[in-house]
This record gives structure tokens, sequence and C-alpha cells, in this order.
């Protein structure tokens, strides 16, 4: 498979002094697997927080790659909106919704399957993190232009704006793989 130009994209030096800062934080520590999608700046990123945890091995799992857009030219506007709305919706040679949820939610049934009652992290990225909420979130209102969304979790707001670098979400499930909780980290513990 050939490699994109965001697989490869780096992060920059404000990135990684910034990942640095919050990924210093009570949620991170004492973490029993970490893994990272196959992109450069989330197996940077996570390699952060490897540093944190005793240099704890980072798994790759391509389940966690951000959603592959395929050929854009020619998409009409409004189209990345429309695959909020239709899960169906997909380029030539892109994803759709449904089948970045799916493998998102594989990941997290291997995780469970794998780390019952074990601390893991997995560091993704902002769409895919959005489809797999919406396994579990009402969506509100977004906008792609300006990388809004509003997702509600049991009638709060979990995400209202945009899904920022470094965001943590927490996500706890009990002992039959039934969700308890999920919880938006925003500050540094």
């Amino acid at each position: 498979m050939v490699k994109t130009k965001n697989e490869t994209l780096p992060l920059t030096k404000e990135g990684i002094n910034y990942a640095r800062h919050m990924f210093n934080n009570k949620e991170l520590m004492n973490i029993d697997a970490l893994y990272s999608s196959e992109f450069l700046r989330t197996k940077q990123t996570a390699k952060i927080i490897s540093e944190y945890n005793n240099n704890i091995k980072i798994n790759i799992s391509g389940l966690i790659n951000e959603r592959a857009k395929g050929n854009t030219q020619g998409v009409p506007s409004g189209f990345w909106d429309t695959q909020l709305i239709d899960e169906d919706a997909k380029t030539i040679g892109g994803e759709s919704r449904k089948e970045v949820s799916n493998r998102m939610l594989s990941f997290v049934n291997m995780a469970l399957d794998k780390y019952q009652g074990k601390k893991i992290v997995a560091v993704s990225h902002a769409v895919a993190i959005t489809y797999l909420l919406m396994n579990y979130c009402e969506l509100i209102s977004f906008d792609h232009h300006k990388k809004y969304r509003c997702l509600k979790y049991k009638d709060e707001y979990l995400v209202d704006g945009l899904i920022e670098f470094c965001d943590i979400f927490k996500f706890t499930f009990d002992e039959n793989k039934k969700l308890i909780n999920i919880e938006r980290i925003q500050e540094k513990n």
C-alpha cells in the first residue's frame, strides 16, 4: 500500500513539546499496554507516552488509523458533512463512516478481550475517534470546514467544538465488556 502524505507527516517541535506537557497526566501513567495507529505522528506521540511509562512497548495497529479519504477530486461540497449523516457515503478508494467505525470497534473488542481489567492507551485520529464516539454518543451538530462537532453522551456534552491534538477520551468498561462511561480529560492532572 502506498503511504499518503498524512501517514508520513511528522510532529513539529512545537507538537512534541506540547505533547510532553499534556501527557504528563495521571490518566496516562501506569498503563498496561500502548497502541498507536500506523501514522508517523501518532507513533511519535505514543513514544512520548511510552517514555512516561518506563518505555513500554508501542504496539502498532491499522485498526485505529485515520479514515482513508480516497480520491477527493470532484467530491461535492458538503460531502464530508454528508459522511457524518450517511454512514455508507464514501469516495472511490476511501472509507465510509461505517467502515471506520467497524474497525475502531474491532480494536476496542480486541483490547477488551486481551486486556480485560487493564489500562490501555490508544493513539488515534480526530475523525476516527469521532466515528468511534458516534457508536455511543448522539451527534447534535457539526461543521466539517470548521472541524466542529457536538456529541452528547448520557445527556452531557462530551465534545462541543474541535477534537484537539492531545485530547484524551477515557472509556471505562465493566467485566462484561459493557461501556460504563466515556470521559474527556481536558486538563493536566
